[in-house]
């Protein structure tokens, strides 16, 4: 009976081991990027809605004071589109959408009074 010691991993163990340890390599890679990907859509959303409550707070101002806020508005990169309903003189409800990039979108109807 011959009996062989093994003094370490074959070839064909060594392959396939690379090859898992490549595949998950791409598949975290991948994760990761999503990952950031959606971070960095959160983050860009918020700025819309920084620049959507920072036009809100000019529309308050402007129609406590007797003129109408802009329907349209440019705010740190963001374009804001509003559309007055009046109410009455002294009542106003205000559809605002702000948009950013092509498909990028996100409205609020506000309310104004004096």
């Amino acid at each position: 009976m011959s009996y062989r010691s093994s003094k370490g991993f074959s070839l064909v163990e060594t392959l396939v081991a690379s090859a898992l340890v490549a595949m998950w390599a791409v598949s975290s890679q991948q994760l990761l990027q999503i990952g950031l990907t959606a971070i960095e859509r959160a983050e860009r959303k918020a700025q819309a809605v920084e620049a959507l409550n920072s036009y809100i707070q000019d529309a308050h101002i402007a129609w406590r004071s007797g003129s109408p806020p802009a329907p349209e508005a440019k705010v740190n990169g963001f374009l804001i589109n509003s559309i007055i309903n009046l109410i009455d003189e002294n009542n106003a409800s205000v559809d605002t959408e702000v948009t950013w990039g092509e498909d990028n979108s996100y409205s609020l109807q506000i309310w104004l009074s004096r």
